[in-house]
């Protein structure tokens, strides 16, 4: 039975969005009859509050994973919405690849950004990390020079962390030392990921023909095994139609003028 206090607390209103701050609910007995009571509730006002606590939560808990996913500060800026387009063919591209993602992900289907020295390759990679991870999946940002430095130290465990991974970024591959001891690793890596399913995005200084022919030379078997996997699974997206660090080298010197000018 509602008593006279729960029904002056179904009379009871927030001041800001007017909704009631107390409701009525049925609960059956076991005899099968039915009896009410009074309960609190939410108004919109704490409901839109508690949305906004969950949502700065959330934000919070996906930058703190960024950074553990991409370690270079720098990195973690590279984003579509500061992508200056002037590479319009590549950076639609690189777009559609994130769109696409899962049905890219049913085949393990990656990417190997090639070019000069200063195209953008580093930022398109990037690019797509940040977005993979806005989307929730696990990103890691390395390069094969850290991944064989791990190997060297014996460090296992910081190897098993990266092929946890989805989606493994190498940056700069065909940089690493180009040992027996150095190629050995490096395949031991490679081969490992695409038997996991993880998606490869890579850059390289290398020319597509430069890659193609270490596949073909069998003299050096190890590394004809790796590139032959990255062509396998990453398809190759050639960048350098803008020189992006000269343009950006031009952009701060005309700044850098006016300042010195009084501008």
């Amino acid at each position: 039975m509602i008593t006279v206090e729960d029904k002056n607390r179904l009379n009871t209103y927030c001041s800001k969005c007017q909704e009631a701050k107390y409701e009525k609910i049925e609960v059956p007995k076991e005899n099968g009859k039915i009896f009410e009571i009074v309960v609190s509730r939410a108004c919109r006002c704490e409901r839109e509050a508690y949305e906004r606590e969950e949502e700065l939560k959330k934000k919070k808990e996906l930058e703190e994973y960024r950074k553990y996913a991409i370690e270079i500060e720098k990195y973690r800026e590279y984003t579509f919405d500061k992508d200056n387009r002037l590479d319009k063919e590549i950076s639609e591209s690189c777009r559609k690849y994130v769109e696409n993602f899962e049905k890219l992900r049913t085949r393990s289907i990656g990417l190997l950004f090639y070019g000069g020295i200063g195209t953008g390759k580093t930022y398109y990679a990037h690019a797509i990390a940040n977005a993979l991870i806005d989307k929730g999946y696990r990103v890691k940002s390395t390069s094969l020079v850290d991944v064989l430095q791990l190997e060297f130290e014996g460090k296992q465990k910081e190897i098993e962390y990266i092929l946890a991974s989805e989606i493994i970024v190498l940056d700069d591959i065909g940089a690493e030392r180009q040992t027996l001891y150095a190629e050995e690793k490096r395949y031991k890596f490679i081969n490992r990921a695409t038997a996991l399913n993880k998606i490869l995005i890579l850059t390289t200084n290398l020319t597509l023909k430069e890659i193609k022919e270490m596949r073909e030379d069998t003299s050096n078997l190890e590394r004809a095994r790796v590139y032959s996997r990255v062509l396998e699974k990453c398809m190759p997206l050639k960048v350098n139609s803008i020189k992006q660090r000269e343009n950006n080298e031009l952009e701060n010197r005309k700044f850098m003028q006016e300042i010195l000018k009084g501008r």
